[in-house]
């Protein structure tokens, strides 16, 4: 393991601690239905309720609790067993550049997801484009090189915490990306080592982990898991096919020539 230091310590425990709260103080903001920015909803991500065990995201664990404690609690709910969606979009963006894959996490995985900007992008010195939040770092193909998650199961009207899991996507392994390599050589080992710890910030979760008594702080380690889970956790909207060309166009206008002129009051 390379050498962690203690501020880096901190980044990676913040990466399984997070509090994972959607702010929904944020005012909508119109680049958000900006097609030139591709932030007309390009992604969702999906918390699956169809099972009693859920993968509790990190980067929005609070918010994900809250929606499930408000559906469970409402047993005449039809509803309460539907998949949680999350809108995936961004208009953040981190304008410096990184010399090093330590500060650019450190910006990345402690950026507060909001409902106008889910994940910060940010660019080492060298061009490498990366995406991140809380508990996840994604590559310039919005593919997760490193996602958090809580293991839970629901029983009765409870949330109850189970074991914490990192998702490793392949080829952090054989990447010379500046962050995949400090995933590798820094996170990994770090948390394989001294473990994390993990709080549910809920008086509604029953805490099942297991944890190990370092003597200040109870931690755990998570299980890894190598796996591109971008297809698991993330859906794409299913664009409309268009099938008109000019022509066909032309001739709807000229069928309601008059339909038209009353519209636009000529």
């Amino acid at each position: 393991m390379q050498r962690v230091s203690d501020r880096m310590g901190h980044t990676i425990e913040y990466m399984y601690n997070s509090g994972g709260n959607i702010f929904r103080n944020s005012v909508p903001n119109a680049r958000l239905v900006n097609y030139s920015l591709h932030t007309v909803f390009p992604a969702f991500f999906r918390v699956s309720l169809q099972g009693n065990k859920i993968e509790l995201p990190i980067f929005a664990k609070r918010y994900v609790q809250d929606k499930l404690f408000e559906r469970l609690e409402d047993s005449s709910n039809p509803g309460r067993r539907r998949d949680i969606i999350i809108h995936f979009n961004t208009v953040a963006q981190d304008y410096a550049t990184y010399r090093t894959a330590d500060a650019l996490i450190r910006n990345l995985v402690q950026f507060a997801s909001s409902p106008s900007g889910m994940y910060l992008t940010a660019k080492t010195n060298k061009g490498e484009t990366y995406y991140g939040c809380s508990g996840t770092i994604f590559n310039k193909d919005m593919v997760p090189l490193i996602f958090n998650v809580i293991e839970c199961e629901i029983v009765n009207n409870t949330l109850v915490y189970k074991r914490v899991k990192s998702y490793i996507h392949p080829s952090v392994f054989y990447s010379d990306g500046t962050v995949e390599k400090c995933i590798v050589n820094k996170i990994i080992p770090f948390v394989m080592q001294n473990g994390i710890e993990v709080r549910s910030y809920d008086q509604r979760v029953v805490d099942n982990i297991s944890y190990v008594n370092t003597g200040i702080t109870r931690k755990t380690i998570p299980e890894l898991s190598v796996a591109n889970v971008a297809d698991r956790f993330f859906c794409k909207p299913i664009l409309p096919s268009v099938t008109y060309n000019d022509d066909d166009i032309n001739d709807m206008l000229s069928r309601n020539i008059d339909d038209i002129f009353n519209v636009i009051e000529l």
